[in-house]
């Protein structure tokens, strides 16, 4: 899958939890948890599914209907490769995987 636009970002994630189940019509994401999720994922599909897991877990983890900058801050400390290392060694890793 392509890198995604900051302008895609929203409707990707909305789409991923429509097909986890969820039905609501407003988003569950910030607009400034959406936009740091594209400025440390960089539009890498893997990465904002892994940030977006561990910043949903985090909302739920605070009892949170809504998953804010924090969320996304505290799952982006807590993703080893992107916390201690630059965005480019993550994409040179992700490419070398697949």
């Amino acid at each position: 899958m392509p890198l995604l636009k900051y302008s895609e970002l929203a409707a990707y994630v909305n789409h991923r939890l429509k097909i986890a189940g969820f039905s609501a019509e407003k988003s569950l994401f910030t607009k400034s948890a959406l936009w740091y999720l594209f400025h440390k994922s960089r539009g890498v599909p893997r990465l904002i599914n892994i940030f977006c897991h561990k910043a949903l877990m985090s909302a739920y983890g605070h009892g949170k209907h809504k998953v804010k900058l924090r969320d996304i801050i505290m799952a982006c400390n807590d993703t080893e490769s992107v916390s201690h290392h630059s965005v480019a060694a993550v994409i040179i890793g992700l490419s070398l995987a697949l």
